[in-house]
């Protein structure tokens, strides 16, 4: 009977540690993902190849009146906006310019000197908008380093976990669980604050005008499916955590009743 029951518990003891190994893995892949998303998007409108992820889209769209008071000015701007950096494309009646990116909207504008003029009433009614509203905007309201703080973290969790467990280093294991946890917290944080933001420049722009402009602003779908998506992957990874924790505790407890004092 007690050789039944000790077979039983070493049964259990290899179980439990099949499905510790299972659930750490998975917690480092989420992990994984969500530093990979994140990376993307911090990464967004750096350059010309990247310009199409951004965190929002602000664009500038010339009235006929304008139109026909300045027939050679800008009739349509397109700002794409990351973190650090913004990706602008100037629309013409004539042409239309390709892709230049930079950390200051303004210094895009005066390169392109044939098209942009200040002394044309729409082009100045642009430039005002493009240091007023579209940089201040970026610089002022989209902060980007509680979302690095975050893959940080994960990074730090991914590289603890691959080398520790509630087994073999209880103490280690739980000082990463809670960088995990922090970690989702601040991304959960950003998504908030990032999301509010757009939400609130979308209401605003989308009711200015006068005779010469209109304004809208639209949410980037892709940088911010990926923002949403990576929190999902650091929620799923702190649930994680907390499984493995409470199956920790259980491998302890069968070892204690098998007499085991070597850990694995």
């Amino acid at each position: 009977m007690f050789s039944r029951f000790a077979n039983f518990e070493w049964f259990q003891l290899e179980y439990l540690r099949s499905r510790e190994k299972w659930l750490r893995h998975t917690s480092i892949i989420f992990l994984v993902l969500y530093i990979i998303f994140g990376c993307i998007v911090v990464s967004g409108c750096t350059s010309s190849s990247v310009s199409e992820l951004n965190i929002a889209k602000l664009t500038y769209t010339a009235t006929e009146a304008a139109m026909k008071e300045s027939p050679s000015g800008v009739t349509k701007l397109e700002v794409n906006m990351g973190y650090f950096a913004s990706c602008i494309v100037i629309h013409t009646n004539d042409s239309v310019s390709s892709t230049s990116c930079s950390t200051n909207e303004t210094t895009i504008l005066l390169a392109n000197s044939n098209q942009f003029d200040q002394t044309q009433v729409t082009n100045a009614d642009l430039f005002n908008f493009m240091v007023g509203t579209a940089k201040r905007f970026r610089v002022r309201c989209m902060d980007p380093y509680s979302l690095i703080v975050a893959v940080i973290l994960s990074f730090i969790c991914v590289v603890s976990f691959a080398f520790t467990s509630p087994v073999t280093a209880n103490h280690m294991y739980k000082y990463a669980a809670g960088l995990s946890y922090i970690s989702f917290t601040l991304s959960l944080v950003s998504a908030i604050w990032l999301q509010t933001n757009i939400t609130t420049a979308t209401g605003i722009m989308n009711r200015m005008a006068d005779q010469y402009f209109t304004l809208s602003a639209t949410r980037g779908s892709v940088d911010n499916g990926l923002l949403w998506a990576g929190v999902a992957m650091q929620l799923s990874a702190s649930i994680v955590t907390g499984l493995l924790g409470v199956l920790g505790q259980q491998i302890e407890e069968v070892e204690e009743d098998l007499g085991l004092d070597e850990k694995i």
